[in-house]
């Protein structure tokens, strides 16, 4: 099972279409406090998420969203893997945001369709 924090899920149809196929549920939540409550809502149900995917940032959230979404997940003792899927694709910009996520704990990031999907397969199939 996966969740995808993004405040516009209608942008990743394809990627979650993508998923749907390989079997995998993908629950979308617009916010990481919906995130959050779904994610301990589900676990206290024994329906536990396996994978966290975000978008880079939320308003009113800013723009480190994601990182502050990976704080708070560690801070509540959820340790599931977090994938970032964002729209940066100049190279330095990029190698600055996966520093950033690399520190914070995220498994990696993806701009990529084909990229996010061999991210997911790492994070589902260790």
């Amino acid at each position: 099972r996966v969740i995808w924090v993004d405040d516009r899920p209608d942008n990743n149809l394809h990627e979650r279409a993508m998923l749907a196929k390989l079997q995998i549920e993908v629950v979308t939540a617009r916010s990481t406090d919906e995130a959050l409550a779904r994610i301990q809502a589900d676990a206290q149900g024994g329906e536990p998420f396996d994978l966290v995917l975000s978008d880079w940032s939320r308003p009113p959230e800013g723009a480190l969203a994601a990182i502050h979404l990976i704080q708070t997940l560690r801070e509540a003792g959820q340790t599931q893997p977090v994938i970032v899927y964002h729209g940066e694709m100049a190279a330095a910009a990029r190698q600055q945001r996966a520093a950033k996520l690399q520190a914070a704990g995220a498994l990696g990031e993806a701009v990529m369709p084909a990229e996010l999907m061999a991210l997911v397969q790492r994070a589902l199939n260790p």
